[in-house]
């Protein structure tokens, strides 16, 4: 798989092969969740990239190959001037990896500042206790203002209704009766609900 991708040098291929401890001769079928998605990250990074979007690709490595991985992260962007946008909700041992952080809230930028600009991100935990007081902040604003429209308190506690399925796949467990019950019961759908007709 890793030899298909064309244009890419040995030197780079087998550097990304052995960060993530990848075997070129694994079979997609027959690999972990861990290995399948090591392999697809390193098909990824096979090729130099100027702007690279990460969403939660750290779900299901090991630590070590995490650790490689944001290692191999940071010096691509300090020795080839890359941007890398990490969005994730795992924050261990991400305090001193990123130059600026990013929030975004009802799909609106917040605000997009320098890590210097939050002191307190050198303890052990500060970005976890930052974002959690973000988090917060925005919970009990959209509370404060289904309060004030007079929703129900059954209303403002919705749940996402997920199957764990990605929208297009050809089976879910989600069927047209159960969205419509659900709906009833005030639950919201997620966006990777698929409704099986």
């Amino acid at each position: 798989m890793l030899n298909s991708v064309t244009g890419v040098s040995e030197e780079r291929k087998n550097r990304i092969i052995n960060i993530l401890d990848v075997d070129p001769e694994w079979r997609m079928h027959k690999v972990s969740d861990g290995q399948r998605r090591r392999v697809q990250l390193a098909v990824g990074l096979l090729k130099e990239f100027k702007v690279l979007l990460l969403d939660e690709i750290t779900v299901d490595l090991d630590i070590l190959v995490r650790a490689n991985l944001m290692r191999f992260l940071k010096e691509e962007t300090e020795q080839r001037g890359a941007t890398v946008v990490y969005v994730t909700h795992i924050f261990d041992g991400l305090e001193d990896w990123a130059t600026h952080l990013t929030y975004v809230a009802h799909g609106q930028l917040q605000f997009k500042e320098p890590v210097q600009s939050f002191p307190d991100l050198n303890r052990l935990g500060g970005l976890l206790d930052l974002i959690s007081g973000w988090l917060r902040s925005e919970k009990e604003e959209r509370e404060r203002r289904e309060r004030e429209l007079g929703y129900p308190t059954e209303q403002r506690k919705r749940t996402a209704m997920n199957n764990g399925w990605a929208a297009g796949r050809a089976l879910s467990g989600t069927s047209k009766s159960d969205v419509e019950a659900a709906s009833e019961r005030g639950v919201s759908n997620s966006a990777n609900t698929v409704v099986r007709m």
